[in-house]
């Protein structure tokens, strides 16, 4: 019995080292178990944790482009606004060169019918300096006077008084308050 003990006793280790080299390899396995069970707890918090931070994320990218929507709303009313404005202020531009032009005209004009008034007085002056008739003067005069802003009635008295003398003219031009000056 001997070698029968001994070989069941050999047997017996052999099956206790494989038993313990299974339990450890057991235990092994469970304590790699619990780290991936702890590691999964982790990453499953990680995964928590990422996806609160993406919904946070999520909703500031939508207020940011509401608000980018908002600014280009506004930016398209603003440039339509400023071409609005500049076709204003082009046909603006026009009419005050227009304008400018009619003034520099009416400007011209005034100049001509300053210095023509001014030959006209000059000839009077003349005319009267050189005690040329009554009869050219008086037709100058007429002349004058139907053309300029002397009152009707004023013109009437002058044409209607017989042997009318130049003094009494200028008295009655100086009463109706007209700027006509004689130098005769």
């Amino acid at each position: 019995m001997c070698i029968r003990d001994r070989k069941m006793q050999e047997q017996l280790l052999e099956r206790e080292e494989v038993i313990f080299s299974k339990e450890e390899a057991c235990k092994g396995a469970r304590d790699e178990q619990i780290n991936l069970e702890n590691f999964r707890y982790m990453l499953d918090q990680k995964i928590k944790s990422l996806m609160t931070d993406k919904d946070g994320m999520l909703k500031k990218i939508e207020e940011k482009e509401r608000i980018l929507k908002d600014m280009f709303g506004e930016l398209i009313k603003e440039s339509s606004t400023n071409d609005r404005l500049f076709q204003e202020s082009k046909k603006v531009s026009a009419k005050i060169l227009v304008l400018q032009r009619t003034f520099d005209m009416l400007g011209m004009e005034i100049f001509f019918w300053i210095n023509k008034t001014k030959e006209l007085l000059h000839n009077f002056n003349r005319s009267a300096a050189k005690k040329q008739g009554y009869d050219k003067f008086a037709v100058e005069m007429r002349e004058y006077l139907d053309k300029s802003d002397v009152k009707q009635d004023i013109k009437h008295q002058i044409w209607t008084k017989k042997g009318i003398k130049t003094e009494e003219i200028m008295e009655m031009l100086k009463k109706d308050g007209s700027s006509v000056k004689f130098r005769f």
